[in-house]
């Protein structure tokens, strides 16, 4: 039975642990793919002769001969993350890191990277590594934890998606230009019977309210599975529409996976106020 959410028990309710852990391992698998792009990108921004462009000036930028122990010391955080061990010094090490490289140099900037910032920092102060973790037991498992952190995680991707959704509501996205400036998105409006314009602006349309859809079924126990089937709808579209260069497909997997992975709480066991844990 779909749990019921009130603003209570998504407050100051307890949680199944797997859930949560599960999120955690996602975002430490976001991570790593974020350190692959960074990788990737790195040659392009750190060429001779490209202008540096700081976002706060005075921070060190990383260079070239930099990036080999940055990306390694990237990656290792990650996989910490993921596999539960020091999760919060991990995740405060790696959320520090990726907001020095993108604070320093805005052409390292990306919203998904800003997002796992924000879901590390989350998941630092969270007991996400409570299930399924590399740490030292302490007795047994718990089976049920504070659910505070699960419901910032729940309330993130919903603004996330509500946000994006709401900023989409201008004539140039409405009007398809947008998505007409992507030629994955192109080449599949071309093979379709139907005039490619009207499909574009149709198009346009059907992500908004594919977004609003996702925040409202979310928030619904009996229209969640709706809400899993629009969102790998919605994110399977974007990678294999728009994830044609390898730079862009690692960061549109890396946000499709932070975006997705948090669904698994709204289904989780919740209880207010806890037996025994």
């Amino acid at each position: 039975r779909a749990p019921r959410l009130t603003f209570a028990t998504l407050l100051d309710g307890w949680i199944d642990p797997r859930p949560l852990a599960f999120v955690r391992i996602a975002v430490g698998a976001a991570g790593v793919l974020a350190g692959l792009e960074l990788l990737g990108i790195a040659g392009r921004v750190l060429a001779p002769g490209i202008v540096a462009l700081p976002l706060l000036p005075g921070l060190p930028r990383i260079t070239a001969a930099m990036l080999p122990a940055v990306v390694g010391l990237w990656l290792a955080l990650a996989l910490l993350v993921a596999l539960g061990a020091l999760l919060r010094p991990a995740a405060l090490a790696l959320a520090a890191l990726a907001g020095h490289t993108i604070l320093s140099e805005q052409q390292f900037y990306s919203n998904h990277v800003y997002l796992l910032v924000v879901l590390l920092l989350i998941l630092a102060w969270s007991p996400a590594d409570r299930a399924w973790a590399l740490r030292p037991r302490r007795g047994p498992a718990p089976r049920l934890v504070p659910g505070f952190a699960a419901a910032l995680l729940q309330l993130q991707i919903s603004d996330v998606y509500l946000f994006s959704a709401l900023s989409k509501l201008n004539p140039v996205y409405l009007s398809g230009a947008v998505l007409a400036a992507e030629p994955g998105v192109v080449a599949l409006v071309e093979r379709l019977p139907i005039d490619p314009a009207l499909t574009l602006r149709a198009g346009a349309a059907g992500a908004i309210l594919a977004e609003l859809a996702i925040v409202a079924c979310l928030w619904t126990p009996r229209l969640r599975p709706l809400a899993v089937l629009l969102g790998l709808g919605l994110h399977g579209a974007i990678l294999t529409t728009m994830g044609a260069e390898p730079a862009g497909g690692i960061g549109l997997l890396m946000f499709a996976t932070c975006m997705l992975a948090p669904y698994a709480l709204f289904f989780a066991r919740r209880a207010r106020p806890p037996a025994a844990v």
